[in-house]
């Protein structure tokens, strides 16, 4: 599990017709076409609309940072009136929305299809390395006692969701970094369905593609971690990299934490997952770049669609599915 926001787990996904891919850029940014960038949850986001005038496209784009607001202030951990950051504080949250009891049930999902590597309750463990870096200059690892008390407090069985109440173990807190971004992604989408939209690229954290090209030919994304070029047309890309963003001074420590172990060790340069659902894509690759091949393969084999794309240290890939 990751931590973003504040410190962002970066990803790697980067539209082809971005810098570097001169030769997609007439058909990307075709007159047929706008674009949108901006800001989305801390970051940078795109949304490309094919085939609709300006009006139009500039109408629905507004509709969607308007989706894209009202789910912040559910799944935020830094803005402080947010569901998420008064359900930890509190430890307990009255009337939650549909979608934070809907989005802490796919966690429990996915947390048992991946034997707890997706946890949301890493959050506790993942604020003391934070914080134990943040006073620290030099290179030495957290004390194994306070890690050890710490994944003991880690499990999503803490987490009791009820008919319009959700309360947590004491000690416990959630971090909804890890999957959050899939899931805002997917409900983007469904905006844009409402409306009738196809030929359409999102990216807000994870990729998504409503259909592909106007020509009829898939959308191009490019993974630089890993160096794949991957097609992409009515499903979701997301990334995640163990190595993109490392406490300051912890001596190569990921952002990345195992919640069974604590550790930060990923046999992974970077891990992609595609699937029809972003938020399982988003939650899967979060989870998968801390297994190994075996586990890999085990998940993927559980899930009819998934595609997994697992780059090692030494540049090699192992593609699943």
């Amino acid at each position: 599990m990751s931590e973003r926001g504040g410190p962002t787990r970066r990803r790697f996904i980067h539209l082809l017709a971005a810098a570097g891919a001169a030769p997609f850029l007439p058909r990307l940014w075709s007159v047929e076409g706008f674009e949108w960038t901006g800001t989305a949850l801390g970051a940078g986001a795109r949304m490309l609309l094919l085939g609709l005038p300006e009006r139009t496209a500039k109408k629905v784009v507004e509709t969607c940072l308007e989706e894209v607001e009202r789910l912040e202030s559910i799944f935020s951990l830094h803005r402080k009136g947010s569901e998420l950051s008064r359900l930890n504080e509190d430890g307990v949250l009255v009337n939650p929305s549909l979608d934070l009891v809907r989005l802490l049930q796919a966690s429990k999902w996915l947390n048992r299809l991946t034997g707890g590597l997706f946890d949301p309750t890493i959050q506790p463990l993942w604020r003391f390395y934070a914080e134990f870096y943040a006073s620290r200059r030099d290179l030495a690892r957290p004390p194994a006692d306070a890690i050890s008390h710490l994944v003991a407090r880690i499990g999503l069985d803490r987490v009791r969701v009820g008919a319009g109440l959700i309360r947590l173990d004491p000690g416990t807190g959630i971090t909804l970094n890890g999957i959050a971004q899939g899931y805002i992604t997917d409900r983007i989408a469904d905006v844009m369905r409402r409306c009738g939209l196809n030929n359409v690229l999102l990216d807000i954290g994870e990729v998504l593609a409503l259909d592909g090209r106007l020509d009829g030919s898939p959308f191009e994304i490019a993974v630089p971690e890993s160096g794949l070029s991957l097609a992409l047309a009515n499903a979701a890309l997301a990334t995640s990299s163990a190595g993109s963003l490392l406490f300051e001074v912890g001596d190569g420590l990921s952002h990345i934490l195992n919640p069974r172990s604590g550790s930060t060790e990923s046999p992974w340069r970077s891990l992609s997952v595609q699937h029809s659902s972003a938020t399982i894509a988003d939650g899967l690759s979060t989870a998968l770049v801390l297994a190994d091949a075996d586990h890999v393969r085990r998940v993927a084999a559980l899930l009819p669609g998934l595609r997994v794309w697992a780059t090692r240290r030494e540049g090699d890939t192992l593609v699943v599915g």
